[in-house]
């Protein structure tokens, strides 16, 4: 390795990690009056209230996205995204912090191809590109775990709705029963709700926000139903019964098929494992054997490559929609 690629290491990874000390010195000191205005704007529904009450129940989904830019959907979605992972995490932190992750591992991996003498461009590439994967893996990892467990929530909390309406109990009163009862997460988005409720929003609209946060199809359609139910009137809580039996149904469906592919699902994790483990067996056991991948970034460059898309590749093969 030149001098000059050694001080070019050290300037990039100098200024990621000024970056990361930089967004955390915004974070404790500057944040906070951002936070709570931003709060107080969800709260009394300001930024959601106006479009939603101003939108027709159907509308068409892509004249709306022809308005907004990409980086907007984007910022939205990443946001969206951090709101419902359940980890306090802000947009700048996430940027900053895998940013700052990133040059982390990169001195750390630096150092370790110093001791084993190994290709120092290559490691560092690889140390970036681990650390600025780690925070973004884990929030999606945290994302879909909520998910998963909302919808696991949902038969109990429709049937709870469904007895309270039967009872002859409104539905912010029903509503107010699902927060006291049900566990976390879906009974904090209810309190949510309430909260919404408490500040002017009706019903109907913190029912549609909820939809919207979750991105569940099966709270997409108890909105669409209470906003149908407030304006024409019906039976909804036959609805509420035939909803929640349809996600009882999805769900021991999901249990069964986890069963039957369990032994696939081993298979592909003993595929996309195995070479790695291999090669850092080999590289203590037999370093000769494996010398020249290690002295040649571009092979290691190829091999990583070849790793990353074969286990892609297994993911989607494996993966089943239902």
């Amino acid at each position: 390795m030149t001098h000059s690629q050694l001080q070019i290491i050290i300037f990039i990874s100098s200024t990621l990690l000024i970056l990361a000390l930089q967004s955390l010195i915004y974070e404790l000191f500057y944040r906070y009056r951002q936070r709570v205005a931003q709060r107080l704007n969800d709260d009394l529904g300001l930024s959601e209230a106006r479009a939603t009450d101003q939108v027709q129940l159907f509308r068409n989904v892509s004249s709306v996205k022809e308005t907004v830019s990409l980086r907007e959907r984007w910022q939205h979605g990443l946001g969206r995204l951090l709101e419902q992972s359940g980890t306090q995490i802000t947009m700048s932190q996430l940027v900053y912090g895998s940013l700052g992750l990133a040059c982390l591992m990169g001195v750390i991996l630096f150092g370790v191809s110093r001791i084993l003498h190994g290709p120092v461009v290559g490691f560092v590439v690889a140390g970036w590109i681990a650390g600025g994967l780690a925070i973004p893996v884990f929030v999606w990892m945290r994302y879909q775990s909520r998910r998963g467990k909302i919808y696991r929530q949902l038969p109990y909390t429709l049937e709870l709705i469904n007895r309270s309406v039967r009872s002859g109990q409104t539905m912010p009163a029903a509503f107010q029963m699902v927060a006291n009862e049900v566990e976390a997460p879906l009974g904090e988005e209810f309190a949510y709700c309430i909260d919404q409720q408490h500040m002017g929003l009706s019903i109907e609209v913190a029912a549609r926000s909820l939809a919207s946060r979750t991105e569940i199809v099966e709270l997409q359609i108890f909105a669409v139903a209470l906003t149908i139910h407030a304006r024409t009137g019906g039976s909804l809580a036959d609805l509420l019964d035939n909803l929640s039996d349809t996600v009882r149904r999805r769900l021991k469906l999901q249990m069964k098929v986890q069963a039957l592919t369990a032994e696939g699902r081993l298979q592909a994790t003993t595929l996309v494992l195995l070479p790695i483990v291999s090669l850092i067996g080999l590289a203590i056991l037999n370093r000769p054997y494996v010398s020249t991948l290690f002295e040649t970034p571009s092979l290691l460059a190829l091999a990583a490559g070849a790793q990353c898309l074969g286990g892609v590749w297994i993911y989607y093969t494996t993966r089943i929609s239902y």
